[in-house]
């Protein structure tokens, strides 16, 4: 076996019987691969340029995947996490796509056939890519699916009302950035049932108008990012895109801007935000963060132990649920509450406000 391929874990220590998961996620930039889940001292040796083309000829050649971690959860459940080797950019890119598709199809035959796992839970890219599951679904994996995003739409309207009690945002006027997405679409229509003043924005004035008529006409649409940045007090972003949505030619001087960003990878990427801080006043919240009980997952990609990304916490709650239903496709509003009232159960929470880890 390559010493680029690690095998499975022994899974030591994790007690038999029990419902297994499998959290299926992927690398979000080439410098991942110097992370200790990877190949820390080879990931220094090789330059990134080099690895990008590795995680490529490794993808190609079967390989384009990774079981990095098994472990116990509460001494319920077990699980394990499987890491697409494949960057953000490479997976959104038209040359790859296909690529990424098969590998993250690859990547979950493996946990279902080989691991025997009994639920897949879809993290960053890894869901967006597949359409959300449904594309997994066709293609032979034949168990319980999660995009995880339910959990998600959850934990972000705890972060807003997070905000509010902390940066005293009295009943504000909320954008949603990708409105019409799986997850903006929930979030939008959960917040207008709440009473808030909703603006919906996205590239396709024709999605933005289905929503809006879903919505009761209650929300105003926009296809103008600076339009939805300067008309409220609160902005969510929930896209895809490997690239910052957001510009200095977007923002005014002498105004707050407050962004809870529920993109991965990042809507707002860390050198970009620095540069707008010097001249803007606009504070950045990490979305989808959530506290759990004490779970050692061994695997923890970018965040501090004692803190998951809220999707993977869907996937936990989902296997000590024992629920083996499919939840791909459209985010279903019912499973919004059915999520946050596990997570309760259990004892997850949204986590104190950050930035890029960083306590506010």
């Amino acid at each position: 076996m390559s010493t680029l391929i690690k095998k499975t874990p022994s899974g030591d220590g994790v007690k038999k019987g029990k419902t297994r998961f499998a959290f299926v996620t992927n690398i979000i930039e080439t410098n991942d691969v110097r992370l200790k889940e990877f190949h820390p001292i080879l990931g220094w040796m090789l330059p990134l340029f080099l690895w990008d083309q590795i995680f490529i000829w490794l993808a190609k050649h079967g390989h384009g995947f990774l079981c990095a971690a098994q472990y116990d959860v509460l001494d319920k459940v077990e699980g394990y996490t499987i890491i697409v080797r494949l960057t953000a950019k490479q997976m959104v890119s038209r040359r790859y796509l296909r690529l990424a598709k098969e590998t993250i199809l690859k990547a979950c035959l493996y946990a279902q056939d080989e691991l025997g796992v009994e639920i897949i839970g879809l993290g960053s890219l890894t869901k967006s890519i597949t359409n959300e599951g449904e594309y997994l679904k066709t293609h032979g994996v034949n168990i319980a699916i999660t995009h995880g995003s339910a959990y998600a739409v959850a934990s972000g309207i705890a972060g807003v009302h997070k905000m509010e009690r902390q940066f005293q945002l009295k009943n504000p006027i909320i954008s949603i950035i990708g409105a019409y997405g799986k997850i903006g679409r929930a979030i939008t229509l959960l917040l207008v049932k709440q009473g808030y003043k909703v603006i919906a924005m996205g590239r396709s004035l024709k999605l933005l108008k289905d929503i809006q008529i879903e919505s009761g006409n209650k929300i105003i649409i926009t296809t103008d990012m600076k339009e939805a940045l300067s008309s409220s007090q609160l902005v969510i972003a929930t896209t895809s895109s490997t690239d910052n949505i957001i510009t200095k030619e977007m923002l005014e001087v002498n105004r707050n801007y407050y962004l809870y960003d529920l993109g991965q990878p990042y809507n707002l990427q860390p050198k970009q935000y620095r540069e707008l801080k010097k001249r803007f006043n606009i504070i950045r919240v990490d979305g989808g963060f959530e506290t759990s009980p004490p779970i050692n997952i061994k695997c923890w990609m970018r965040l501090e132990q004692g803190i998951l990304y809220a999707c993977f916490v869907e996937t936990i709650l989902q296997a000590l649920a024992q629920d083996f239903n499919n939840y791909v496709g459209p985010v279903g509003l019912s499973h919004v509450q059915t999520t946050q009232q596990r997570a309760k159960k259990w004892g997850f929470s949204h986590n104190i406000l950050t930035c890029f880890g960083t306590p506010l």
